[in-house]
């Protein structure tokens, strides 16, 4: 069960139909004792998911006119350019940990590595551009790019089995 807002477990074998509580327990596992995949999100992950609904919302809410009328368009960028890179340097052991700057652990995929640097460089080259250029439409580019790549960052985080834990089955107490 989860412990927490932040765990997600999930059994590592199927449920009895329209019940709860896990099915038998694999005859390989004796003792009572059953492989759970906890899959965590840290409070850098939260703090990250923040800083980009905090961008998102404070975009959203400038482009409909809704807050923040007298904002430049600049403006609006640095705020967007700041909290985006904010959120992406939340976690900077992750960051190390794709870049290979850590040594480890296991690197994502060469896909992944690649769609996340392209995704950054889009980001400062619309925060750039939107900014020199004052480019509502770079603007929009630099917020979809950051919310594409808290997408693919965090559904990595949430999807690697970096933390396979064992606990005692709950029949066996």
């Amino acid at each position: 069960m989860p412990k927490g807002p932040s765990d997600l477990t999930r059994w590592a074998w199927p449920r009895e139909r329209g019940s709860s509580r896990p099915g038998k327990r694999p005859a390989g596992l004796a003792g009572g004792v059953e492989r759970r995949r906890v899959i965590r999100l840290t409070w850098r992950d939260g703090l990250a998911t923040l800083l980009v609904a905090v961008a998102v919302l404070l975009y959203a809410l400038w482009a409909t006119g809704a807050l923040m009328p007298g904002v430049s368009t600049r403006w609006m960028t640095v705020i967007a350019f700041a909290l985006g890179v904010a959120a992406c340097t939340a976690n900077q052991h992750e960051l190390g940990e794709v870049y290979g700057a850590t040594r480890e652990g296991p690197r994502p995929s060469g896909l992944y590595i690649a769609l996340a640097t392209a995704l950054g460089v889009v980001m400062l080259a619309a925060g750039i551009l939107a900014f020199v250029l004052a480019s509502e439409a770079m603007l929009a580019t630099l917020v979809a790019a950051m919310i594409a790549l808290w997408l693919i960052t965090t559904s990595r985080h949430r999807l690697t089995d970096r933390h396979p834990q064992l606990r005692a089955h709950p029949a066996a107490h």
